[in-house]
């Protein structure tokens, strides 16, 4: 079902009718029904991908919660019989099951994301770069309906359970509704649990103002996309389909036009999803922000696609740059590069593999990777030739304690320890 159709418009319509209608009690009802039914009308042979990544990421964030609980029992229990070190290594034994855990679930999770999203592509690949037509794969798998978002969103969600920034979700078909709340699983943005769920889970009150709001920022998507973006897409369609035809200005043009083309088209997805989150009463963190009126291109990254790149900030960058392993890596580099430089060797990885995962999100094909990478390489001369010094201000921040359990989830030791 489509943002820019008149069914959506009756689709929104109807269920905000049906919530605020509803007792209060049961709001949070609605809201589950309506998200499925949104999914299953959109993309019903997907459905069971939909299901299975709710279901095991629900699972996964109970039984990791367990293992902390248990843990403190154990030490508060037996606090009297056990010395210093005995304590340790009872912790390290529930740390240990709690990544077994966290592994599992991260490895179904993003399987099932690399199978329906890659899998195809990458094989066809290999057959015709081996000359193995037998190998080839000709039948479509089917991208289910919004997979990257919400798999990022689960994965963003069990890693913080993993990080003991709050508790585990209780009721699975609340947990269901914040997965897949309809407005935001087409285009995002990728929410975090402790910002969207309470908002999702309370009722909200009819509110002509809120309501308005909502309203007008839809129209202002709709505006960008129809108006802007499809608009100025058939003029960059027609350059970039006849690139040898067009030169010189036209070429220059059809550049420009795609930038405004592409913020048109995602900002506008924003603001509608935005704008019917509004009228249900609930805000939605901004992923757009003025993205072009960057000066650098981390600026650019810190206004473009704002989500996506703070969750791949939190959950890539940050645990690589301040793991044990290049924490050694970056020492060891010093003997080599100098201090300045090998004080940055973490940084300057984190931000190859973050950049790697953010290309790859994009698409399965080259061009994305590329586009990653050659975001990474502008990011990574900017800290080399500007004196920047992000590993030094990492460290730093390390003595605040949000820092420190952002940073918990250590994944090379993860790897190493099981």
């Amino acid at each position: 079902m489509s943002f820019v159709s008149i069914s959506f418009v009756i689709f929104t319509a109807a269920a905000a009718g049906a919530y605020f209608l509803c007792p209060a009690k049961y709001r949070w009802c609605v809201l589950l029904a309506a998200s499925q039914i949104f999914y299953l009308l959109s993309s019903p042979r997907s459905y069971v991908f939909l299901l299975f990544t709710t279901a095991v990421t629900f699972a996964g964030g109970l039984f990791i919660e367990r293992q902390t609980e248990d843990c403190r029992a154990y030490v508060k229990e037996h606090k009297e019989e056990l010395d210093r070190k005995q304590k340790k290594e009872i912790r390290a034994k529930y740390e240990k099951r709690k990544q077994g855990i966290l592994l599992a679930v991260l490895l179904a999770d993003f399987g099932i994301l690399a199978f329906v999203k890659y899998f195809r592509i990458y094989i066809n690949m290999l057959s015709e770069t081996l000359h193995l037509d037998w190998l080839h794969f000709d039948a479509g798998i089917l991208i289910p309906l919004g997979i990257s978002f919400y798999t990022f969103q689960s994965v963003g969600y069990l890693i913080d359970i993993y990080r003991e920034q709050y508790r585990a979700d209780r009721n699975p078909a609340k947990f269901a509704l914040f997965v897949s709340w309809f407005p935001q699983i087409v285009q995002g943005p990728i929410s975090r649990h402790d910002q969207l769920a309470e908002q999702l889970y309370e009722p909200h009150s009819f509110q002509y103002e809120r309501i308005k709001f909502g309203i007008q920022l839809m129209m202002w998507g709709w505006f960008k996309k129809l108006v802007i973006a499809d608009r100025v897409g058939v003029f960059v369609d027609q350059v970039f389909n006849r690139y040898t035809e067009y030169t010189g200005i036209y070429a220059i043009l059809g550049v420009i036009g795609y930038t405004i083309q592409i913020y048109g088209d995602f900002s506008g997805g924003m603001d509608i999803a935005r704008g019917v989150s509004q009228i249900f009463g609930i805000d939605l963190t901004l992923n757009f922000k003025r993205p072009y009126f960057a000066t650098s291109i981390p600026e650019f990254w810190r206004r473009w696609h704002i989500t996506l790149g703070s969750w791949c900030r939190d959950y890539i960058f940050y645990p690589i740059s301040l793991s044990k392993f290049f924490g050694k890596l970056g020492k060891n580099s010093r003997k080599f590069f100098g201090d300045r430089i090998g004080k940055l060797v973490p940084v300057i990885f984190a931000q190859l593999i973050t950049f790697f995962v953010i290309g790859i999100w994009h698409g399965a094909e080259f061009k994305y990777i590329a586009y990653g990478l050659y975001q990474a390489v502008f990011i990574i001369g900017g800290i080399l030739f500007n004196g920047a010094d992000i590993q030094a201000e990492c460290i730093v921040s390390m003595d605040d304690i949000p820092c420190r359990r952002l940073c918990h989830c250590d994944f090379w030791s993860l790897w190493n320890g099981l």
